[in-house]
């Protein structure tokens, strides 16, 4: 017992635990090729169940997750690069991008609005669900500001990647969305990173746009959410 509780205790520990099942969802999407096994989908599903398992608290996982949360301000920086490649191609379609971005920020509150009208949910579970779609770290503040419940926010948020992760690529198909502007636009305003990266298996220049897309919503909706939870309870 002494030993499960110094590993258990050990931010390597969970590092590896959270960077395995990230890596176990890799290999078994390669080798079955089926949405099932997305990678992040995987990692949670991992990092829930060794949890259980080991009977850890949330605040002893972040010993390690902390690290990993950490690379993602040089992974988002750099996006700049995709941006940088693409200035020209994006230059040219600023007009159509800048429209499918507000559709999309549109879209994203519009059926936030719905669910909680249909669920008949008070202002505290509709502020929580409103910024679902853009990135953790600012839907957390938005949440907040809004009297939300950040735990089930962040949740929320992390759902709404894995569905885009998971279903995304069949969802283009469907809509047959083969332009690779729309894509990026449609992409990065409702799947946030796990939408990017998805778009970033397509194309370049899909990626570049979802990047574009997910930082310019995400910066948007800090000021719109409240405007728009403001008029709409």
């Amino acid at each position: 017992m002494e030993v499960l509780e110094i590993v258990k205790n050990s931010a390597f520990f969970w590092v590896m635990v959270t960077v395995g099942g990230f890596m176990m969802g890799s290999i078994l999407n390669r080798k079955f090729k089926t949405v099932i096994f997305n990678e992040l989908l995987m990692s949670v599903v991992v990092v829930i169940l060794v949890m259980k398992l080991t009977n850890t608290e949330y605040t002893s996982y972040m010993e390690g997750g902390k690290y990993i949360g950490f690379l993602l301000t040089p992974a988002t920086a750099a996006l700049g690069v995709k941006l940088y490649k693409n200035i020209n191609e994006i230059g040219k379609n600023a007009v159509p991008i800048i429209g499918g971005i507000i559709m999309g920020m549109l879209t994203s509150l519009t059926s936030m609005l719905v669910v909680a009208k249909v669920f008949n949910l008070v202002a505290t579970q509709y502020a929580t669900i409103l910024p679902k779609s853009i990135t953790a770290a600012i839907a957390k503040g938005v949440s907040e500001s809004l009297g939300g419940h950040v735990a089930i926010t962040t949740a929320t948020v992390i759902l709404t990647g894995v569905i885009i992760g998971v279903f995304g690529k069949y969802l283009v198909k469907v809509f047959k969305i083969n332009d690779q502007i729309a894509m990026g636009v449609s992409l990065g305003c409702s799947g946030h990173g796990q939408g990017t990266a998805l778009a970033l298996r397509q194309s370049e220049t899909a990626g570049a746009v979802a990047s574009l897309s997910m930082c310019i919503s995400a910066l948007v909706t800090v000021i719109a959410a409240p405007l728009w939870f403001n008029f709409t309870t």
